[in-house]
């Protein structure tokens, strides 16, 4: 049986949480045209006060943030939330986010750049607990 995708109906909220202002803005509409609600934050700590107050079904984050970073804010919504979904997203290599202990094996990570069609199926696939989480060489 094959999992069925998220519509817009089914109010799925993704926090999205990216420093680069421009790029956030671009994201949250491009979310939200997938059919996605959306809350964005523009840091880690941002994102936890936003998730305190609001239900939250994925969290896609950069991993490379100033600040908290993506990983750190990845375990501590899994430290309220245990199974949520999560997809990491970046511009650096998985090699090189491995080597500085930014991003553990198995992680899903979206590499930018994007397009929208990439950026609907990864979240549904997050969602659904399918697709690559690739462990990383």
């Amino acid at each position: 049986m094959q999992a069925s995708t998220p519509t817009p109906a089914a109010h799925v909220t993704v926090l999205l949480a990216e420093d680069d202002e421009a790029f956030r803005e671009l994201l949250v509409e491009t979310i939200r045209a997938a059919g996605f609600d959306t809350l964005s934050a523009a840091s880690g700590e941002e994102a936890l006060r936003i998730a305190s107050s609001s239900p939250v079904d994925l969290l896609l984050t950069d991993v490379v943030m100033d600040g908290m970073n993506g990983l750190e804010l990845a375990q501590r919504m899994r430290s309220e939330v245990r199974r949520l979904p999560v997809l990491f997203m970046s511009g650096y290599s998985e090699r090189s986010l491995s080597d500085a202990a930014l991003l553990p094996a198995g992680s899903r990570l979206l590499h930018k750049p994007f397009d929208a069609g990439e950026l609907k199926r990864r979240i549904e696939e997050a969602l659904a607990g399918v697709g690559p989480a690739r462990p990383q060489a």
